[in-house]
């Protein structure tokens, strides 16, 4: 079945790595699937933005549906808000909303990706934005994440 090649394909390295980071599209598709077919967690990206925290619930239903149908070791590792800005009121709103909607059943990240044009420019010069500029505050953010994701087990 095609929703098993990456997962057949990476359990042939599994033992060389401690992680494997998969990037996927937030659309619902067989790249999509075939990343939570072969991930024992998921984290949910979610912009900082009314609009955009409004399809999660699409999200989790496609993560469930993996769960029950193909992979059921897979875990929600949280929801992790991105493209954070502190200043307007919209995105601590929608912090505020996803946490009170969210945060009894499923993780909520601590610390928000901070948005960073930074972030942008990181690719053209072929660096993170970790080596980039290590002080920016989205460098921080990406600490943070990983310092929370690795306290998860």
């Amino acid at each position: 079945m095609q929703q098993y090649r990456l997962k057949e394909k990476l359990d042939k390295y599994k033992d060389n790595y401690d992680f494997v980071i998969i990037d996927c599209p937030p659309a619902v598709g067989i790249l999509t699937v075939n990343a939570l077919v072969a991930s024992d967690y998921c984290i949910i990206p979610v912009q900082s933005q009314y609009l955009a925290s409004e399809g999660i619930p699409d999200v989790l239903d496609m993560v469930r549906n993996v769960q029950k149908k193909l992979n059921p070791k897979l875990d929600i590792a949280g929801i992790l808000l991105t493209m954070y800005q502190a200043k307007p009121k919209l995105c601590q709103s929608v912090k505020d909303g996803v946490n009170e909607v969210y945060g009894d059943s499923i993780r909520v990240f601590h610390r928000p990706i901070e948005y960073s044009i930074r972030v942008a420019e990181c690719p053209a010069v072929g660096m993170s934005i970790l080596d980039y500029e290590p002080k920016n505050s989205a460098a921080d953010s990406y600490r943070s994440l990983a310092q929370e994701v690795l306290s998860l087990g």
